[in-house]
């Protein structure tokens, strides 16, 4: 995702009749985490019900490479019906504590009935272990999975910047735990522009660059990409 003209490899898509979960997990873990905290989406159900209702526009970088990779792979509605069919993915408490923004519990978004069931029957024929299932739940605990970057961080957090005028700054991490909490918290000592945004890069040193990220001045998230996109998700 921080360098697509390199073709690092991408997880493969889950298989048929393969019982390791393991790769499913990170496979889906992978995108919903690019959903919540790259495009700073804390209701991803409503910003992939608004991508998907607009025709899956790709003006976005990270929307270009979720059409890129996962749906691609063919099974990227079977992500899609089970955000559609998951109450309060993530914790309202714990995004309040992290963030500051207020998420209301949510109950499912109202969808297609009918559309939802002929994915859970695809999902359970196809021998693939999938999110959705007429099982129901979450097989692959990516509600779990989720919470890391709004846990409490792990090592310290180095934030350097420039002048307002320039408005760049750069936040040094030693984990992923608790990334997003410590750029949400963090920030807050950088002085308030009038009219504009800090650019925050992001670097987590196992893992690298995660993005430039802005805040918004109408949810008070921190997202990358086109703000009409961000906000479709909040």
């Amino acid at each position: 995702m921080a360098s697509p003209l390199t073709h690092e490899a991408i997880l493969e898509a889950p298989a048929p009749g393969v019982k390791d979960i393991d790769g499913p997990v990170a496979y889906w873990s992978a995108l919903l985490h690019l959903l919540v905290y790259g495009l700073g989406w804390v209701r991803p159900d409503r910003g992939m019900k608004w991508w998907y209702d607009s025709g899956k526009p790709t003006v976005d970088r990270t929307l270009r490479f979720v059409t890129r990779v996962w749906e691609a792979d063919g099974q990227l509605d079977w992500f899609a019906a089970w955000l559609w069919s998951t109450p309060s993915l993530l914790s309202p408490e714990l995004v309040s504590d992290a963030t500051g923004y207020a998420l209301a519990a949510h109950s499912p978004l109202p969808a297609d009935d009918r559309w939802l069931r002929a994915r859970r029957t695809e999902a359970d024929a196809s021998g693939v272990s999938a999110p959705v299932s007429h099982g129901g739940g979450d097989p692959h605990h990516l509600q779990d999975h989720i919470a890391g970057p709004l846990q409490d961080v792990t090592g310290k957090a180095l934030l350097l910047r420039t002048s307002a005028a320039d408005r760049r700054a750069v936040l040094f991490l030693d984990s992923m735990v608790g990334w997003y909490r410590a750029l949400a918290t963090t920030s807050r000592s950088l002085p308030k522009l009038s009219a504009h945004s800090w650019r925050v890069d992001v670097v987590v040193k196992p893992v690298g660059w995660l993005g430039t990220y802005r805040k918004s001045a109408e949810s008070g998230l921190w997202f990358t990409g086109h703000h009409s996109v961000h906000i479709q998700g909040v």
